[in-house]
This record gives structure tokens, C-alpha cells and sequence, in this order.
């Protein structure tokens, strides 16, 4: 029987259904993830936008969280991506899914050693009179999350988004891709949407650099 990777700077419930985590892919790109099932090593986050592809399966990717107890303090592990779901089931409920099989102990960990392209924190996406909450955005797609799910529609409609930049105003339409619930049906609903017309590059425009932040914390 294998033996859970724990150590004493983290305990069991540190890893729990639903927790925000970082995860450093392959070519030291920072994505941003939730856990979605736990049983022992096996650990399932949820499908990253834009998705990790099968050029992952077997490569090692390294897992962060924070701890906030008094002070905040980020830890991680490494895993290695043993499957990608497009419809892993827990709770009643389906979801796309990367399913990791943990390679290590807990450590501390700092991020700003990685970079990223952030998202440009100016940008706006509006959907009819409801503002959505921009999680990531490209010039060819975005995921976003909604408060109240109610009114929205089906996976393959095509809807018309607003997307706003200072004086800049366009309109795109956009195909849903992908919905779905992280804490349960009462919970905050997530579209993965791709836009049929690719947003302008100057509305997007941001350069890679070191951060120092990343999820509230260093």
C-alpha cells in the first residue's frame, strides 16, 4: 500500500476539495487551478484555459498553495500528469480535469523565480448588462466566472461579449466552449469561451516579467 506523501510543514487538511492552487507546467508557465478530488496520491485539478494538451501526459509539473496562518506563506510538490478527463465525475457532477499522481513531499516554495504573462488587469469582459469576472484571457479565448449562473447558454451557443479597455470598446462574438461548477450547483459558474474573431493584439498587450505575486501572495 503506498504511503500519502505528507510532511510535517503541511497536514492533510492544507489539501482540500476546492482549494486554489498555482501549478508550474513544463515550460515554466504559471496556471492558475483548483483541487477537485483527493484519494491518497492521486490528486485531480481542474482543466486549466487554455487546456493542457496531451504533450503533458507523464511530465512533472509542481503544485503550489498557500497557507495563511498569520503570515502567508506559498508551499508546493511536484506530480506527474497521469490523465486529462473531459468529463471527470465527483459529486454528481462532470468536469474537464487534470489527474496528477503525486512524485514528492511538501517544501517550501517561491515563485519568483517563473514568470508569466498576466492577464491585463484593465480589460473588461461584459456579457449583455452582467460584468464577468476575467480569470484568463488571449486574444483567441477566455475563461471567466459568474456569480449568479442563471440565463446562461448552452455549450456550442455563440453569444456576443463586450470587451472594454479604457476608451476602446468592441464587440465579439464567442462560442461557449466549456461550463462548469466548482463548489456545486449553488456555487460560482465557470465558462470557457473562444472567440470566433481574434481580439486586437494591442488590447492585450502586457510583457513577460518577474512577479512577486501571484494568488495574493508571494
Amino acid at each position: 500500500m503506498q504511503i500519502p506523501y505528507y510532511s510535517s510543514m503541511q497536514s492533510a487538511k492544507e489539501l482540500q476539495q476546492g482549494r486554489a492552487v498555482d501549478i508550474v507546467i513544463a515550460d515554466k508557465v504559471v496556471k492558475h487551478s483548483f483541487i477537485q478530488d483527493l484519494r491518497g496520491n492521486r490528486i485531480v485539478l481542474l482543466q486549466t484555459t487554455p487546456p493542457l494538451n496531451g504533450h503533458y501526459l507523464d511530465r512533472e509539473i509542481l503544485i503550489t498553495y498557500l497557507v495563511r496562518n498569520g503570515t502567508c506563506k506559498r508551499f508546493g510538490f511536484r506530480g506527474r500528469v497521469t490523465q486529462l478527463c473531459e468529463g471527470y465525475i465527483t459529486v454528481g457532477r462532470g468536469f474537464p480535469a487534470i489527474v496528477v499522481e503525486r512524485t514528492s513531499e511538501t517544501s517550501p516554495c517561491d515563485l519568483r523565480m517563473h514568470h508569466r504573462t498576466p492577464s491585463p488587469p484593465c480589460v473588461e469582459l461584459w456579457m449583455g448588462t452582467e460584468k464577468l469576472n476575467v480569470v484568463d484571457i488571449s486574444s483567441g479565448g477566455s475563461h471567466v466566472v459568474r456569480k449568479d449562473g442563471t440565463g446562461t447558454p448552452d455549450t456550442q451557443d455563440v453569444v456576443t461579449l463586450t470587451v472594454k479597455k479604457g476608451a476602446t470598446c468592441i464587440q465579439r462574438r464567442a462560442r461557449l466552449i466549456r461550463r462548469w461548477h466548482t463548489k456545486g450547483r449553488g456555487g460560482p459558474e465557470h465558462l470557457a469561451l473562444k472567440f470566433l474573431e481574434t481580439l486586437p493584439s494591442r488590447l492585450l498587450q502586457t510583457e513577460i516579467k518577474l512577479f512577486r505575486k501571484i494568488s495574493e501572495a508571494p
